[in-house]
């Protein structure tokens, strides 16, 4: 039904909010632009097929490859308002889209409305089923047909309201189709999850599409490397070189550094890392280096935060050597680490 109320290789910006002087927060990182964002991408290998903009409300519609939005099985829908925004709250907006679907289904199953609060934002997502959908009932730009699958995230921003929307129709159901595998759920559901909101004004940013890892992320990245822990710490440096939002923005690359004995130098293994950051910069990508000293070159809490300090600032210059802009490389010590 179309509405108007594995991780895609491209995360397209859908939308800036940019912030006037007067209503900015904080002077966020300065190489990127300044404003809320949506980032929401296509599964790999769909296309546009219709975009539009009313006022303070904007669609787009994906399609796979050689589907169209006049004709198609599966649809990707994102929505957005600026400003003005069209729910309370989101969870009040899904429950919306299920009553929608009350009035002209004859047979409709929705799970319970999950709500959760991500890097500050207020989340709520559903999921539907509906069988037998009573046409007559149904709006005019509304395409049906024997059994609806939909799956909604609505997402309330500071600066505006997000939502998107995947879905499946057909008149038979395939083995494939969302409510017969949980291989399909399961896809769907990390669809969903990687679609994230961020305010680029804000200094201390956590945006995993721009490759700014929270704690909780890098942490567990950490331990699946078996690292020591130095005074209560796994990693005491991240360093992340930033993609061109300008540009379509692949998906993340996170590598690990253990920090050796003596300074950091030219040796194979960083000059690989290196090699790693300037490629996935070529294909505009954003690159994460988490860097923790390793046991062997572990000394003390404090001789390890200078070493990590040190050995990353070392990483940076091999990084702009290879003509990486210096503006684009953020480099942040573990929230957990200080003080």
């Amino acid at each position: 039904m179309r509405l108007a109320g594995p991780r895609a290789c491209v995360v397209l910006a859908l939308l800036a909010l940019l912030s006037s002087p007067a209503v900015a927060r904080a002077q966020g990182i300065a190489t990127l632009p300044q404003g809320e964002f949506l980032f929401a991408s296509p599964p790999e290998g769909w296309i546009i097929g219709h975009r539009s903009r009313q006022g303070n409300a904007s669609i787009v519609e994906y399609v796979p490859a050689g589907q169209t939005v006049q004709s198609w099985i599966e649809m990707v829908t994102v929505q957005v308002w600026q400003g003005l925004q069209p729910s309370p709250d989101p969870k009040e907006f899904v429950l919306r889209i299920a009553g929608t679907f009350q009035r002209v289904c004859k047979n409709l199953h929705v799970a319970p409305p999950s709500e959760r609060q991500i890097a500050g934002y207020d989340n709520a997502s559903l999921a539907l089923e509906c069988r037998d959908p009573d046409r007559s009932q149904a709006p005019s730009q509304v395409l049906s047909r024997n059994v609806e699958f939909l799956a909604v995230r609505a997402i309330r921003g500071r600066d505006g309201f997000y939502v998107v929307q995947r879905a499946w129709h057909g008149d038979t159901e395939p083995a494939d189709a969302p409510m017969k595998s949980e291989a399909t759920m399961k896809a769907w559901g990390a669809y969903l999850s990687q679609v994230e909101v961020c305010d680029t004004r804000d200094p201390a940013l956590v945006c995993a599409t721009l490759g700014l890892l929270s704690t909780p992320v890098a942490d567990g990245f950490a331990r699946r490397k078996g690292w020591t822990e130095s005074g209560g710490c796994l990693y005491l440096r991240m360093l992340t070189v930033l993609p061109d939002m300008g540009k379509s923005i692949g998906g993340p690359v996170v590598v690990a550094a253990a920090l050796g004995q003596g300074p950091l130098g030219k040796t194979g293994a960083v000059a690989e890392t290196v090699n790693v950051l300037a490629r996935a910069v070529a294909d505009n990508r954003p690159a994460t280096v988490i860097a923790n000293v390793s046991p062997a070159a572990a000394t003390s809490p404090a001789e390890d935060a200078v070493k990590a300090e040190t050995d990353v600032a070392a990483l940076r210059d091999l990084l702009v050597e290879r003509g990486i802009t210096p503006a684009r490389i953020v480099t942040r010590p573990n929230p957990s680490c200080e003080g």
